[in-house]
């Protein structure tokens, strides 16, 4: 057995070197008594300058560590928020009574702290073990630099520190460092990530939930799965050496929570653990991050309305609708101008021929439109009038036939229908949904208080309108095509991909309502999620993976 001084000094070097977890608590289970130099060593460590919180705990009394550990009487002890998710256990002494007390852990606590043990870890935990364990057991081992110690007992030589966790029901035990008891030093074998160290799955299959969405999740040509989550599951399968059975969402929807309390679609397919994993696109929300757990996001979408294209009237007032009312003003402000202009001109100015009003007034109209005057100028002041007079008129003729084309040609299109405010108050236009969705879920728990838009769709469109509850993406397009009066509401990305018919017969509001980050959904605090995690992020670092 290891002795506990050695275990100690061996702990604190592992506690400085293990750069994985930013330890704020220390737990260190030992009886005080047993090890007087222990006690003496605590309280000269350097790390009692630091933040870290510092405890002891004799494991003959449980009742020492925390009352919130203990579960009202029962046996077992509860995770404390102070003492599991940033701690570091060690236990200096592994006898019967340390191994019951660290077997009486719940599995969240057991889990979510790291141990340091000496010797082998109790079957009992052992049992309990998963991938996301941090459990390290020290054995003894002999240490290369001391030779000639050959006759030193081989406790006294050195410590090999192995990690201990279970793949399936595989136990996995990796050489992590060595602890020389002479120099008081650790070596670590690698500086790896946790979970680099543990990318490697042993071959685990997984069954993983989908459901076809364009883009995302789709048949091609061929009658393959393809799309950009399963391109992406492809690329962890490789990396992390698993395989995959794969399962489509058993009604056809993403998942949301009836009134039962019931979830459907791969939400509900995760809850009843019948996948692992699901890598539909869906949506981070409040209430389904109650249910299962997400991975980082994967990508951002934003959310549009679709509609039809409004059919493009033309009258005769497309011909004055080429310039603003302003123009138009201002044209006929300088007519009269240049009529009265030309009038006077001819009537004052020495030599030149009189015109009478009538004429000056066909000189203008004649100008304006870009065609040959009756007459002439004979001074220097008449043919600069004139020549301003032309090539005003021709500017204003040549800018209005360009704009004229420009009109007929391009079709702007002007939205009935731009904003959800817009629905509310237009009772003769109806809003279709996806089923089953977030955006379901948006709408049915919106109240008049937080989110009166919403609230009032809901009861106008959605609450007793069940065909306003769609199943796909190809029937909300046959919808919006067969009725002009129908606005959708939804996610873009897969809306466009999978609408053919946009962005000509079906288009998209300008304005984007709230953002949503896309993931997969693991069950509730899975094992695996962490290992997804870090190679979803490594993805995103080295550019496979892009975030839009």
């Amino acid at each position: 057995m290891a002795g506990s001084l050695d275990i100690l000094q061996c702990g604190f070097e592992f506690l400085a070197q293990n750069r994985d977890i930013l330890f704020e608590n220390v737990l260190i289970v030992f009886n005080p008594n047993s090890c007087e130099e222990c006690a003496h060593f605590l309280k000269q460590s350097p790390f009692r300058s630091t933040e870290m919180t510092f405890q002891t705990l004799d494991p003959s009394n449980f009742d020492e560590l925390d009352p919130r550990l203990n579960s009202n009487g029962s046996n077992h002890l509860l995770p404390d928020p102070n003492l599991v998710a940033l701690t570091l256990i060690i236990i200096l002494h592994l006898d019967d009574l340390a191994s019951r007390f660290m077997a009486k852990f719940e599995p969240t606590a057991l889990h979510g702290s790291t141990w340091l043990v000496p010797n082998e870890v109790p079957n009992p935990v052992v049992d309990q073990l998963k991938l996301d364990s941090r459990i390290f057991q020290m054995v003894p081992s002999n240490d290369n630099n001391n030779d000639e110690d050959d006759d030193e007992d081989l406790q006294e030589s050195g410590y090999e520190i192995q990690e201990i966790y279970r793949i399936g029901s595989e136990t996995i035990s990796l050489a992590f460092a060595n602890y020389s008891v002479r120099n008081a030093t650790l070596r670590r074998h690698n500086n790896e990530f946790l979970w680099s160290r543990r990318h490697d799955l042993g071959g685990l299959m997984f069954n993983v939930g989908y459901k076809e969405n364009p883009g995302f999740n789709y048949r091609d040509e061929n009658g393959e799965l393809s799309g950009i989550m399963v391109d992406v599951l492809k690329i962890m399968a490789k990396k992390s050496n698993f395989s995959t059975n794969m399962l489509n969402t058993f009604d056809g929807t993403f998942g949301s929570l009836n009134a039962n309390g019931i979830w459907s679609g791969n939400m509900g397919m995760l809850v009843n653990k019948t996948i692992d994993f699901a890598i539909a696109d869906l949506s981070v929300t409040s209430q389904r991050s109650e249910a299962v757990s997400f991975t980082t996001g994967i990508l951002i979408a934003a959310n549009k309305l679709f509609m039809k294209v409004p059919r493009q009237g033309y009258a005769w007032t497309t011909f004055v609708d080429v310039f603003d009312n302003t123009f138009w003003t201002a044209m006929g402000v300088a007519f009269v101008i240049t009529t009265l202009s030309l009038y006077v001109l001819f009537l004052f100015v020495n030599r030149e021929t009189t015109i009478g009003f009538n004429t000056s007034l066909a000189i203008s109209f004649l100008a304006f439109l870009a065609l040959s005057v009756p007459t002439s100028p004979r001074q220097v002041p008449g043919r600069i009038l004139f020549l301003s007079v032309l090539v005003m008129g021709s500017l204003c003729f040549w800018s209005y036939n360009a704009g004229l084309v420009s009109l007929l040609t391009v079709e702007v299109i002007t939205l009935p229908i731009q904003t959800l405010e817009d629905l509310v108050e237009k009772q003769d236009y109806q809003l279709i949904l996806e089923g089953s969705t977030s955006y379901e879920d948006y709408f049915r728990l919106a109240t008049l208080s937080s989110n009166p838009t919403a609230a009032q769709l809901w009861e106008k469109s959605l609450k007793d309108h069940p065909n306003a509850l769609m199943t796909s993406t190809a029937n909300i397009e046959d919808r919006l095509l067969n009725n002009d009066k129908e606005v959708y509401f939804g996610e873009d990305l897969s809306t466009i991909l999978g609408m053919p018919n946009y962005p000509c017969q079906i288009v998209a509001s300008q304005k984007s309502y709230f953002r949503v980050n896309i993931a997969w959904a693991f069950q509730k605090d899975s094992q695996y999620l962490e290992v997804f995690n870090y190679h979803l992020n490594k993805l995103k670092q080295t550019g496979h993976l892009i975030v839009f």
